[in-house]
């Protein structure tokens, strides 16, 4: 992790490591979703949701996915992006407390 120091605000930085073990975590969840729901095969599950069935393959094996194709995965899954995230294995930090990147809020 490294600090970055702006105008006396200091802000903690992923490193690549952290940021690539949450990315494998992201795929791994989309794999254990996609056989709960019964598709053993992720080719079958990406024609079936009109998702390019390369870059699904990718998404599992822990490549970069859109926010927007998340949501229509999520979807497929019949479940929020709230969900999805809160079943997503962070790393710990430093501090022993999971690390989640982003905070949301229900109003």
């Amino acid at each position: 992790m490294r600090n970055l120091d702006y105008r006396s605000t200091t802000f903690e930085v992923m490193s690549d490591s952290e940021l690539k073990e949450i990315m494998l975590s992201i795929g791994i969840t989309l794999r254990k979703l996609r056989i709960q729901k019964g598709y053993q095969n992720a080719e079958y599950f990406a024609f079936t949701y009109q998702l390019n069935r390369s870059a699904y393959y990718g998404w599992e094996s822990g490549k970069n996915i859109s926010i927007k194709k998340l949501i229509i995965v999520c979807d497929a899954f019949d479940m929020s992006l709230l969900e999805f995230f809160q079943l997503v294995k962070f790393p710990s930090r430093n501090s022993g407390q999971d690390y989640l990147p982003i905070t949301l809020a229900l109003t």
